[in-house]
């Protein structure tokens, strides 16, 4: 089974429109605004094809983002850290929960982690990757990908979402980076 994972374009207008995953807001997203705001760097979305079908079969939009750190030792005044937001991530329906054999969900979720944590991330600097989570899927965030939750109220927080991120800091470096702090002291 082989995938194709491009930047959307004009001319997937047609597929959009058959693409149906169950979350109205999603699919309404995709036909109505993924586009415009890819070109207009908003947000940049990638689709998600099945290389025999050339069937749009998912797609994502990764986004700036920051956290607001408050650290009174450090800093005494609150700083706000870059971080990639995975804005929105859908599988079409028939490919939820396993099909074909593939996972695609946990398989598109790593995979664009990877991409963050190597190219991203360094490149440009970037310390964490943020989503806003469905209920339903806090958890599997959580066991697969190690996400954890943020603070209630602090970040948007709404009945829908859990606002999660994922800290893409080695601590090994730090630690390695402290051993010969100590050492040249």
């Amino acid at each position: 089974m082989s995938f194709v994972i491009r930047n959307i374009e004009m001319n997937d207008m047609p597929k959009l429109l058959k693409f149906i995953c169950g979350n109205i807001s999603m699919e309404g997203f995709l036909k109505n605004e993924a586009y415009i705001h890819h070109i207009s760097g908003e947000g940049i979305t990638k689709v998600v094809l099945e290389e025999e079908t050339n069937q749009i079969i998912a797609y994502y939009t990764l986004k700036s983002d920051a956290v607001k750190i408050i650290d009174e030792e450090m800093h005494l005044i609150p700083r706000y850290i870059p971080c990639i937001e995975i804005a929105r991530i859908a599988i079409l329906s028939h490919w939820q929960n396993g099909s074909k054999g593939i996972h695609l969900g946990t398989h598109l979720v790593g995979q664009i982690i990877c991409f963050i944590k190597d190219i991203i991330a360094a490149q440009v600097g970037c310390r964490f990757i943020t989503i806003h989570a469905i209920r339903d899927k806090v958890l599997w965030y959580k066991k697969e990908f190690a996400f954890e939750e943020l603070e209630d109220g602090k970040y948007g927080h709404n009945e829908d979402t859990t606002y999660m991120c994922l800290d893409l800091l080695d601590e090994s470096l730090l630690n390695e980076y402290a051993e010969y702090k100590k050492l040249t002291q």
